[in-house]
């Protein structure tokens, strides 16, 4: 899971939305497994586990399920479907020397879109502080920030 939820951030981070539109066959490629080798080189993940990853990294709120988009070139690439892959600051807070996994709309300052309502059946993405967005969201909120108690 950490191979591909690191993969999907750097490519995540490319992009000024985060959009990410790789395929499970392309994350397959990427993700080495260290403990299983074979002639002393690391193996990869069988595609089905890739495919669980996504999963449940969906239903984390780390990556949006996959949007149609308005066909556009991006960076090179002509796409027509993507995925959001949300920061790793936009879900995680630092507690002390480590990190914190708190998840969706739980990080003061971050922005978050949904699709559908009820939110609990709809799905959730990252949004990025640029006026426009490229995936058309029924609503959007942002966690507000908490003052400090003395």
């Amino acid at each position: 899971m950490r191979q591909v939820i690191g993969f999907l951030d750097l490519l995540g981070g490319n992009d000024e939305d985060r959009l990410v539109w790789v395929t499970a066959n392309s994350i397959q490629k990427h993700a080495k497994n260290y403990e299983v080798k074979l002639k002393g080189k690391p193996t990869t993940y069988g595609l089905r586990m890739i495919e669980l990853c996504l999963q449940a990294c969906r239903a984390q709120g780390i990556i949006s399920r996959q949007h149609a988009m308005q066909v556009q070139e991006r960076r090179g690439f002509i796409i027509d479907h993507t995925y959001v892959v949300a920061p790793h600051d936009a879900l995680c807070m630092r507690k002390g020397g480590f990190c914190r996994f708190v998840g969706v709309g739980r990080v003061p300052g971050t922005k978050w879109a949904v699709d559908t309502l009820p939110i609990s059946k709809s799905d959730v993405w990252f949004v990025s502080g640029r006026e426009r967005n490229p995936i058309s969201p029924l609503i959007t909120f942002e966690v507000a920030k908490r003052e400090e108690e003395s």
